[in-house]
């Protein structure tokens, strides 16, 4: 279950660096 709470902190990273 790690693993998808990290994909989601990466998924939410990208959109902030999208804007």
């Amino acid at each position: 279950m790690k693993e998808l709470f990290g994909l989601s902190a990466v998924r939410c990273d990208y959109a902030d660096v999208s804007g």
